[in-house]
């Protein structure tokens, strides 16, 4: 089995010895954040390694290191776009700088551009041609374009220039393993355990190889090594419990799974197999529920609604296996088997003439071998998609705990508003805020906040802030805090009387239409969310329509957009506004002008990464997959963390 190499930076250490003796780092603050960014890198703590060093390259944007080493930990956050980008600069910063060009070829090769990846790897050994571990990336690669000659070739060269290098012993074992010659392969994974005891990569070739020989017990042992050093490792737990699963131990394998999915939440493939495990241990509903997690992982794969339809004739859940087998003969119609199984539920609801016609149908396309040979290379195309994408073990776990446990599921951000904070935190700092938040004598504050962010003060009242603001009975200050207090407590009727009266009072003031926006875009949120409360409606009811119709919806959302209009009248520089009425727009469908809107935020604001972000999920649903992954990038690269989610899910 041919597994995709997992570059750990074993020998970072090395590069970073390298670089900070070069003399580059004058400033000692620079120095102090460079160093904080290694050993965040060191910790695994990626997410806080990009903003030490994004705040290095603030300070002074020339240094090459510091967009190398944010392009390693890009790179083990699954961000190979961002990382290819940093490895650039730093190409383009310091063009004789060998590791950049050897860390990008290899960040083009987890990208498939195996050419390119050819590319840098030749530019790094015109550099430096007695580097052992270029030769034995260059190797991997050319193994991936199936020249086995030329990679048997870098991996020996490699292993010359340095018989140590457990990488190329590594790497040679799979083109033993390739050519079935398991017995030198065996001796190479040995070979480089013997001079990384702890090398838990060389444990995990070792054991695939003895799980292809047909020893379990070998294997388990080895997978059991690399839990023992990283009981993290979900790709060992995965393994083992299908070494387990081959010696029958099926609430062993089992507990594997359970193990693997705990870890790693988005693991389809993991799901896919403990369905077919609870399958036929008997848990039908259990396999069930995993399939329905696969299909939310990967919504086209025929192979889960087929399984899930077989459960579900077994069970009797006629109609729910027709509506599994109709998806499968929907994305294949040349799926034959589909057709059969779907006359099977047919027959049994008493249908017999829809029962013969899909028994025709299956029949007819039976005897077509030239559409049964297509489907079926594109089947296997597809399901090994799966797993390419679906089950990266190399990026299942995160270090840092705010990324484990973000939910899966991909949300646009939704708009801000202005709201009170007991703190401050003038990110979004506004001149006509502050002169507001000058009058506060307590702890509490207007501040621009995401919808969902919305702090949960428990006494915000009128009485509340009479304590709090100083200002004149009918001033607009007045006017507009009482109108942002009954905002906050859902009382829009009076909140946009009060918006309207301060308006009066200062006709040009942007920040009342801005909040007036963003309440009547929240009252028709409570409102959508009130017609939906029956969950269990089905899908053709709620299509029918309920009390608030899409035409209602749209009419409204336009006069949203026309309230943001007017604020971008009144201040032509608010980011925030922009963003705002994008994503209004994109609820509208105007994508492009959506789009167009992202585009003036970020220019005003570079660093407003869930602008990035909703853009990005934009050009992702437009299929314009690179300009999407280059937003979500900056998205991550700017602190987003869910990026990398999203990362991991589309850019892969």
């Amino acid at each position: 089995m041919l597994n995709r190499k997992v570059y750990k930076f074993f020998r970072l250490i090395i590069f970073i010895l390298l670089l900070n003796n070069q003399g580059a780092f004058a400033q000692i603050n620079i120095q102090h954040y460079i160093n904080q960014g290694q050993r965040s890198l060191f910790r695994n703590d990626n997410a806080d390694a990009i903003r030490k060093f994004n705040l290095v390259i603030k300070i002074n944007p020339e240094l090459f290191q510091p967009y190398f080493f944010r392009g390693l930990a890009k790179y083990n956050l699954g961000d190979y776009i961002g990382a290819r980008s940093d490895f650039s600069k730093a190409i383009s910063l310091h063009p004789y700088f060998t590791h950049a060009y050897h860390y990008r070829g290899i960040t083009e090769e987890r990208l498939n551009n195996y050419h390119s990846a050819m590319e840098n790897y030749n530019s790094a050994l015109e550099i430096d041609p007695v580097n052992p571990d270029i030769y034995s990336s260059r190797g991997f690669t050319r193994m991936l374009m199936n020249d086995t000659t030329g990679a048997l070739q870098d991996f020996n060269e490699a292993i010359l220039l340095n018989s140590n290098n457990y990488q190329a012993f590594l790497n040679r074992s799979l083109i033993w393993s390739m050519k079935k010659e398991f017995d030198k392969a065996l001796e190479d994974c040995s070979k480089a355990i013997s001079i990384n005891k702890y090398n838990i990569e060389a444990f995990f070739r070792r054991g695939i190889i003895w799980y292809y020989k047909g020893d379990m017990d070998k294997a388990i042992t080895d997978f059991d090594f690399m839990i023992k050093v990283d009981s993290t490792n979900s790709r060992a737990y995965y393994y083992r419990a299908l070494a387990r699963y081959k010696k029958e131990d099926l609430p062993g394998a089992m507990e594997d799974y359970d193990k693997v999915l705990e870890l790693d939440p988005l693991n389809a493939l993991t799901f896919y197999n403990r369905a077919i495990l609870k399958t036929q241990i008997g848990d039908n509903q259990g396999a069930i529920d995993d399939y329905g997690r696969v299909i939310e992982l990967n919504p086209n794969n025929i192979f889960t609604y087929f399984n899930r339809a077989g459960i579900k004739l077994d069970i009797g859940d006629y109609y729910g296996a027709i509506n599994d087998l109709s998806r499968v003969i929907e994305i294949y119609p040349g799926f034959t088997q589909a057709f059969q199984n779907r006359a099977v539920a047919k027959s049994k609801l008493n249908d017999y003439a829809g029962a013969m016609e899909d028994q025709a149908m299956a029949e007819k396309v039976a005897q077509d071998t030239l559409l049964q040979s297509r489907i079926a290379k594109i089947d296997s195309n597809y399901f090994n998609k799966i797993i390419e994408l679906k089950a990266n073990f190399d990026f299942g776990n995160f270090s840092d705990e705010s990324l484990a446990s973000l939910n899966a599921s991909v949300k646009m951000k939704p708009v801000f508003i202005i709201s009170f904070t007991n703190k401050l935190t003038k990110k979004f700092e506004y001149s006509d805020l502050r002169n507001i938040n000058k009058y506060s004598s307590g702890d509490l504050y207007l501040d621009m906040l995401p919808m969902d962010k919305l702090e949960e003060i428990n006494d915000i009242s009128i009485e509340t802030i009479k304590k709090t603001f100083k200002y004149k009975s009918g001033s607009f200050r007045e006017l507009f805090l009482s109108g942002t207090v009954f905002g906050y407590q859902k009382d829009f009727n009076k909140a946009f009387d009060l918006f309207d009266q301060a308006l009066r009072k200062s006709p040009d003031n942007y920040l009342v239409y801005f909040n007036m926006a963003g309440l009547k875009y929240k009252l028709i949120e409570l409102l959508n969310s009130i017609d939906r409360k029956d969950d269990f409606l089905v899908v053709e009811d709620r299509q029918k329509g309920t009390t608030r119709t899409l035409e209602q919806n749209q009419k409204d959302y336009k006069e949203i957009i026309r309230l943001y209009d007017r604020v971008l009248v009144l201040n032509p520089q608010f980011s925030l506004a922009y963003f705002n009425r994008a994503y209004i727009k994109s609820l509208t469908n105007n994508l492009s002008g959506a789009i167009s809107d992202y585009q003036q935020a970020v220019s005003l604001d570079p660093d407003l990464a869930v602008a990035f972000f909703n853009r990005g999920l934009i050009y992702i649903y437009m299929d314009d997959m690179d300009h999407g992954c280059e937003d979500i990038s900056k998205a991550g690269e700017l602190g987003l963390q869910e990026s990398y989610f999203v990362i991991r899910k589309y850019c892969r």
